[in-house]
């Protein structure tokens, strides 16, 4: 999986290296809400939306001002109950792509109420911040601010740990390494995001159709940073300044 590197700072726009210093910039995941005042958070109870890249204990970030439309990712209260569901405007239902769940059926009887649309999800691969499902500083992500940079995932050799394309990914530089942490790379001049396998310094994808990389001592190689977080956007103007 490769990856871009991008700044978020007002927005998100061209940035040279990740190997650069951020020392003089500073990194506002809060840039990434539209309308804070409308914005609440709602934690995954559960993997049945894990096709669209959403799994359990996710952070999803809602918007109860915006209109929901077809095919939207939406929380919703039924029967007591709050969810997630896909919305199918055309059939009137709310559907996961898990097979096992029973679409719910949009009518008046049933007393449905979209809480909001989700605009992008959160997902955390290295640390936690712990929160239920009330909305925080999105930057108590952020480690360590100086020494972290936003970058943009290309591929797909990562879905198997909730990585997909176009994906944002957190990375911070100064945290400590450890054996089997998310990582971007450069290897021999392109930069990648793996696994990294530390004992027998190997490269690896979370996807079984990509042989892992060994790394040998004639490559060019650097670690970039320990990816903390990704973030998947669910509507494509959800995240400012992103095509």
């Amino acid at each position: 999986m490769k990856v871009v590197p991008i700044l978020i700072q007002a927005g998100i726009t061209g940035f040279e290296s990740p190997a650069a210093e951020y020392s003089e910039k500073t990194l506002n995941l809060n840039d990434l809400i539209h309308n804070p005042g409308a914005v609440f958070v709602w934690k995954a109870i559960d993997n049945s939306m894990q096709s669209v890249g959403i799994y359990k204990y996710d952070y999803l970030i809602c918007d109860s001002s915006a209109e929901p439309e077809h095919n939207d990712v939406v929380v919703v209260q039924f029967e007591d109950t709050i969810t997630c569901r896909l919305l199918d405007l055309y059939r009137r239902l709310l559907v996961s792509p898990f097979n096992d769940a029973k679409p719910i059926k949009i009518s008046e009887e049933h007393g449905i109420e979209v809480k909001g649309v989700v605009t992008f999800s959160i997902r955390c691969h290295r640390y936690n911040v712990q929160h239920g499902n009330e909305m925080f500083d999105l930057n108590e992500l952020i480690v360590h601010p100086s020494s972290s940079y936003i970058g943009s995932a290309s591929g797909s050799s990562m879905e198997g740990v909730g990585i997909y394309n176009s994906d944002l990914l957190l990375v911070d530089r100064r945290l400590e390494v450890k054996d089997k942490d998310i990582v971007v790379v450069n290897l021999n001049n392109e930069f990648a995001c793996k696994q990294l396998d530390i004992p027998n310094r190997m490269l690896l994808s979370a996807n079984p159709e990509v042989s892992p990389i060994k790394i040998n001592y004639l490559d060019t190689f650097s670690l970039e940073g320990v990816v903390t977080c990704s973030l998947r956007r669910h509507r494509l103007n959800s995240l400012p300044g992103v095509a």
